[in-house]
């Protein structure tokens, strides 16, 4: 517009704060006077713009006000009234670059056409600081007032003799104005007020003396306040390098519990206390909810307390996890306090998948933290519920490959792998027991007769009443067709009988009762073992055999006799 076309520009009113200092840099390099040729205004106020050169006219924006409305018309949504738009009125930024931040001469020469010296130190005083309401704090003004008007004072009523010493001057400011001091932005606003009083003062000096004066005591309170923004840096630089420790620290920690979210969760409360979060909870949905930014969000009903401490009290793990009302989230734990508290809550998320909420107490100059916490959070918390997932696919799929599909009980597999580690064991540990290998009676002739659906359902019967004939820490397994093997340890040889008279009474009581066409019978064979005489589980195995073909040649003899 200005290269090409010519136009004549008296002012640039740009969207934000970055496209007017862009513009300001341009127009510098084209030797345009900013604010003489052409007004510059940004909005935002960012940083930045207030140590530009020169500084920059711009528009803030109430973070807070906005945050209050917006939880306002929340509250009303949610109790069913119907919002409303509401307009949050932003400030005015007043700087150099609209050419209205320092007061021209001419305006001192008018103000100081009053009545009375003290009028007129009122009237320059209130001029002043009605600039400054749109850059400081109310409670800033009203701290810094005293000094404006002995800086005032100091100029328009003494003489150069009778000035107090600079350091007595610079001192009373720093009294003054220290508490003001908690943030980079007002210490930057505080810094361009003393440097419009300044300019101010140089105008309204009538001789070298006092104009050395001035700018003796206003360069040492702007090398404070330059040290200050410096030790605001330095606290910022500090906490970004414990952050990032805390980040290093916390990942290690969630990540080396990944197979137990429950612990994992309790072992990062340490971490959470030492880095200034006074009170956590975190709530876990049953199950992650797919949510794009689109989309309407609805809380789930089903919400699990898995960790909390309230005040550096830790909530007993034994209690957890604990279903609570999703309205109940940001009271839970603290309903007990009688002094006012600011609970905030966080979403826990992975990618688009919402995994539940962080509600935390801590100081609000750190919250940023907050944002890389639960971002690691839900990241180690997806991991362990795909790693859970995983380990339950594994351990269902072992469970199957060591499991006899028919009858529930272990199949060859699973019971050689689970009888040689716990006949190991027994050996090791001087323990004593028996071996049972057992075969049903005429499986074959009830297949062939009646089929293989009977067959089946002998078999199962059988596996029921060894289970319920055996005793519940007993080792039982289907290794074949109509073989079924029990280890049992810590039993002595009274339990051979025992158990051969408890199978054959509930074998007797099915065929009283079961109408069914054949006998339900079975053959066993057991070998008593000790520590001392042992042998290989696969020797006992073969020696609980033999026995058991005996036994069944007695049960044919005795058969043939009987009939």
């Amino acid at each position: 517009m200005i290269d090409e076309r010519g136009l004549d520009v008296d002012a640039i009113v740009c969207a934000n704060d970055s496209m007017a200092l862009t513009i300001i840099n341009d127009l510098k390099k084209r030797d345009i006077l900013i604010p003489e040729q052409i007004i510059v205004t940004g909005c935002d106020n960012i940083v930045t713009s207030a140590y530009c050169v020169p500084s920059l006219t711009t528009i803030e924006q109430s973070l807070e006000e906005m945050a209050q409305a917006a939880v306002k018309l929340l509250l009303k949504t949610i109790e069913g009234e119907k919002p409303e738009n509401v307009v949050v009125p932003s400030k005015i930024i007043y700087r150099e670059s609209c050419g209205c931040h320092i007061m021209p001469y001419s305006s001192l020469i008018s103000a100081l056409a009053l009545p009375s010296s003290k009028d007129k130190i009122i009237q320059l005083t209130d001029s002043f600081l009605h600039k400054c309401t749109h850059t400081l704090p109310e409670n800033v003004i009203l701290l810094i007032r005293d000094f404006v008007i002995k800086c005032y004072s100091l100029v328009l009523s003494n003489t150069p003799t009778d000035f107090p010493p600079s350091q007595k001057v610079v001192k009373s400011f720093l009294t003054s104005m220290q508490p003001t001091f908690d943030s980079i932005q007002t210490v930057l606003n505080i810094k361009n007020c003393i440097s419009s009083l300044k300019s101010d003062l140089l105008n309204l000096s009538q001789n070298t003396v006092t104009l050395c004066y001035i700018d003796h005591i206003f360069s040492q309170i702007t090398h404070i306040l330059l040290n200050q923004l410096l030790d605001h840096y330095n606290l910022q630089t500090e906490r970004l390098t414990q952050d990032f420790g805390f980040t290093r620290q916390f990942l290690l920690t969630i990540t080396h519990k990944i197979s137990d979210k429950e612990h994992q969760l309790q072992s990062i409360i340490p971490l959470l206390m030492k880095t200034g979060i006074k009170s956590c909870l975190v709530y876990l949905y049953s199950e992650g909810v797919k949510h794009n930014l689109s989309d309407c969000w609805n809380m789930p009903n089903d919400i699990y307390l898995y960790m909390g401490y309230i005040q550096g009290k830790i909530i007993d793990p034994n209690t957890l996890p604990l279903k609570v009302d999703a309205s109940d989230i940001a009271f839970y734990g603290f309903d007990e306090r009688n002094e006012n508290y600011v609970a905030c809550i966080h979403p826990i998320f992975f990618s688009n998948e919402q995994l539940g909420v962080m509600v935390f107490e801590m100081d609000v100059d750190n919250y940023s933290l907050i944002d890389t916490l639960t971002v690691e959070l839900g990241s180690a918390l997806k991991l362990t519920s795909t790693f859970t997932l995983q380990k339950q696919v594994e351990d269902k799929l072992a469970t199957l490959s060591q499991t006899d599909e028919l009858t529930g009980l272990l199949n060859r597999r699973g019971f050689f792998n689970l009888a040689q580690s716990k006949y190991d064991a027994s050996i090791t540990n001087h323990e004593f027991g028996i071996l049972f290998y057992a075969d049903m009676d005429g499986l074959k002739t009830i297949n062939d007769t009646y089929g293989h659906h009977e067959g089946d359902y002998a078999i199962i019967t059988m596996s029921k009443i060894l289970k319920q004939a055996f005793l519940n820490h007993d080792i039982i397994g289907r290794i074949g067709g109509d073989e079924f093997v029990i280890l049992s340890i810590n039993q002595s040889a009274d339990y051979i009988e025992y158990v051969t008279e408890k199978v054959n009474l509930l074998c007797n009581e099915f065929n009283s009762s079961s109408n069914k066409p054949y006998t339900l019978s079975i053959s066993i064979g057991s070998i008593f073992y000790c520590s001392d005489h042992h042998d290989s589980l696969e020797n006992l195995l073969t020696k609980a055999d033999q026995i058991l073909y005996k036994q069944k040649k007695l049960k044919k003899k005795r058969k043939l006799r009987d009939a």
